[in-house]
């Protein structure tokens, strides 16, 4: 394998007033592996194991990679991956970009999330989002969510909402914890911890309606709902109030509404299996079901036929008052 010169980095690295000198024939014993993996900036495992055996049989049929970026003590900023396909692949020495001594940790955590956004392992659009959600988080000035979606995201309206949304999330579920509220056990999604973002300046507020959108186990459009509602009143004490009556209004309902809940899910489920992208299957075997697991199937995909039809029925019934 060859390595080679990373223009994009160095690019990267003097945007960030990042100065660098290149190093060549590096002992990989030289580098602070264990320790690069915990300060890898990607989000989940820090080393992707397909993508690095992958990269290891492409080094050993002699493809060239770019350099990696490291520290003065040779702690791995970028190529965690590159380095642990060289691992794989029996290569000992690396290229590198060493950064300047007096690179600050924040132009370092910079480099990183900026980095690991354009190329690496492959990100998702996840990724990117919470990479993107992150920069904006610490360096707000210089990264509003406008720049980093046209430069991350390829200026998509579509994702410039996502990133929107998972921001207005990120500081409401930060604002919750400060007032020691579970966030993490609340059951509250990412859209509808957005929708409270609307109440962030008022902490009584926003803590109520948060426990009651959780309690309640209220929808995204009830949250709406119940933010409108709240911020229509004049005052706090009359917002309190209203956050209240929503919360009686609708406790009976969530207590009430489990079993149709979990039939809801279930008969989701289903209707996801079987619907194959608006094409639905006509057969166990076009779904690759063998024929040992078609004779089970078949009889409780009858027995279960049976018993919807017998709620259909009844409900048709129910509805058109033979039945109580």
């Amino acid at each position: 394998m060859k390595w080679v010169r990373d223009l994009p980095a160095e690019e990267l690295l003097s945007s960030l007033g990042i100065t660098y000198q290149y190093k060549s024939h590096v002992s990989i014993d030289e580098l602070r592996i264990n320790d690069s993996k915990s300060n890898n900036a990607r989000f989940g495992d820090p080393i992707d194991e397909t993508h690095a055996l992958t990269m290891a049989i492409a080094m050993t049929e002699g493809k060239s990679f770019p350099a990696i970026v490291c520290t003065p003590s040779y702690l791995i900023l970028a190529g965690n991956n590159r380095v642990e396909s060289c691992t794989i692949a029996g290569v000992k020495y690396v290229d590198m970009y060493v950064v300047d001594p007096n690179t600050t940790k924040d132009q370092q955590d910079e480099f990183c999330r900026r980095d690991n956004i354009r190329h690496g392992k492959l990100n998702t659009e996840e990724e990117r989002i919470e990479h993107c959600v992150e920069l904006h988080a610490k360096y707000p000035q210089r990264y509003t969510l406008k720049r980093l979606c046209d430069e991350f995201c390829g200026g998509s309206e579509k994702l410039y909402g996502k990133l929107t949304i998972a921001h207005e999330a990120r500081v409401v579920f930060q604002l919750l914890t400060e007032e020691r509220f579970d966030v993490a056990n609340a059951r509250l999604t990412r859209t509808s911890l957005a929708k409270l973002h609307q109440l962030k300046d008022n902490r009584r507020e926003l803590r109520n309606a948060a426990r009651v959108a959780s309690k309640c186990r209220l929808t995204d459009t009830q949250v709406s709902e119940l933010v409108a509602g709240t911020k229509a009143e004049p005052t706090e004490a009359k917002a309190v109030e209203f956050i209240g009556r929503y919360e009686k209004a609708h406790t009976k309902r969530a207590k009430t509404s489990k079993v149709a809940t979990r039939l809801r899910h279930a008969l989701t489920q289903v209707h996801n299996v079987l619907d194959n992208k608006g094409k639905p299957f006509v057969s166990l075997q076009a779904m690759g079901v063998d024929a040992e697991e078609a004779k089970l199937l078949d009889g409780k995909i009858t027995s279960i036929i049976r018993m919807l039809q017998a709620v259909k029925k009844g409900e048709r019934e129910v509805r058109k008052g033979k039945r109580k």
